[in-house]
């Protein structure tokens, strides 16, 4: 399975999600790239407007990723951030939507030990630009004050809860969770995967994406 961290240099040179790999170009939508599975996606999306271009003019600004220094990050208060959360669904020969892109607004609450996170994500759109009706619940995670952003996932654990249902009234149960690191000299951005697994029906499959939020 492909992994959509912020992949740190010296694990590989494709940043942000998988969006930009090296010595890449051409006219791909990125977020589109960014959704295929490690096993190959036969679904081309080939929307150029609309939520996933701005999801990709997002994450193109902060690539390369700049990790902010643990040490600037506040131990109160909080910070509010909003972008995009995006990922793909394992099976591609169901007739369930293979990708989605949503609009993401997350929290950060700072605290001494770290920090924990709320929000929501919503306005999902499906591989054929359907709206998608639902709202998907953020909560939990945490911040690890000791770590190293530019080698491990300093925020870990945040849950991504909640059902979507789609133009032909499937409904999608997302269980999911967030992890990554803070970006920016002054925590100014977050972004990371989004990893885990989507029941559609009762018959599990797996989620594999990535998120990118900024103040």
């Amino acid at each position: 399975m492909m992994n959509f961290a912020f992949l740190r240099p010296a694990v590989a040179c494709v940043m942000l999600s998988g969006l930009a790999a090296c010595g890449g170009g051409g006219d791909s939508d990125p977020v589109t790239d960014v959704v295929v599975p490690s096993g190959g996606s036969t679904t081309t999306d080939t929307t150029l407007s609309g939520p996933r271009a701005s999801a990709t003019t997002l994450l193109a600004t902060w690539a390369p990723p700049t990790y902010t220094s643990l040490g600037a990050i506040p131990v109160s208060g909080g910070a509010n951030y909003d972008g995009y959360l995006f990922g793909d669904l394992s099976n591609e020969s169901d007739d369930i939507t293979d990708k989605v892109v949503g609009s993401l607004s997350i929290r950060a609450s700072f605290n001494a030990g770290g920090a924990s996170f709320t929000g929501t994500a919503s306005d999902f759109i499906d591989s054929d630009d359907n709206d998608m009706t639902g709202t998907l619940a953020i909560s939990g995670g945490a911040l690890d004050r000791n770590g190293n952003p530019a080698s491990d996932a300093t925020v870990r654990g945040v849950q991504v809860a909640g059902t979507l249902t789609d133009n032909a009234d499937h409904d999608l149960v997302f269980a999911v969770q967030l992890e990554g690191d803070f970006l920016g000299d002054s925590y100014d951005a977050i972004g990371g995967d989004a990893l885990g697994g989507v029941s559609v029906d009762g018959v599990d499959q797996d989620f594999d994406g990535g998120f990118i939020a900024e103040r």
